[in-house]
C-alpha cells in the first residue's frame, strides 16, 4: 500500500519512515489503543518492535 492511500484510510501517519517523528506517535497511539501493529506497518522495524515489547 502506497503512503498515499494510508494516509486517505488512517489519517496522518507521517512520512512512514521508522524515523519520523510522527510515524512514530501514530504507531504508540495504535498499538496503545488497539493493541497489535496496523496492518501495513513493517513488524520487523525496531520500532514496531519496541512499541510491542512494552
Amino acid at each position: 500500500m502506497e503512503i498515499e492511500e494510508i494516509k486517505k484510510i488512517y489519517g496522518e501517519v507521517g512520512s512512514g519512515y521508522a524515523t519520523d517523528v510522527k510515524t512514530i506517535r501514530f504507531l504508540e497511539k495504535w498499538v496503545r489503543e488497539k493493541g497489535g501493529l496496523p496492518p501495513f506497518a513493517r513488524a520487523s522495524w525496531k520500532t514496531c518492535k519496541r512499541f510491542l515489547n512494552n
